[in-house]
């Protein structure tokens, strides 16, 4: 069995949630939302929604915003599993782990 985290000698083994890819997929989404997006002047938030929005659901922004990751970066495009839908800004939305829904 896989533990998600070590464990006390005599204790017992702690099972990886079976959830624990999806959790962590939209825990790493919002942080980035809010890591990032938190230090971008209000003005341009509208910017860096777009964008981040595009990304998260694969387009290809390095192409498309022409951003620079330097001669030897090879980057492919791709959706990042999350459970967002529709929305008018990701600076709306909230992450509950334990409802598993955005």
């Amino acid at each position: 069995m896989v533990q998600h985290k070590p464990r006390p000698e005599g204790e017992d083994e702690v099972p990886m949630p079976e959830n624990i890819d999806d959790s962590l997929y939209n825990t790493l989404v919002y942080a980035a939302i809010w890591g990032i997006g938190a230090s971008i002047e209000e003005s341009s938030r509208h910017k860096f929604d777009k964008m981040f929005q595009e990304l998260i659901i694969g387009e290809d922004v390095i192409t498309s915003y022409e951003i620079d990751l330097g001669p030897d970066t090879m980057w492919e495009p791709m959706k990042i599993p999350n459970k967002i839908n529709d929305c008018n800004s990701l600076f709306e939305l909230f992450f509950d782990q334990d409802e598993m829904r955005w």
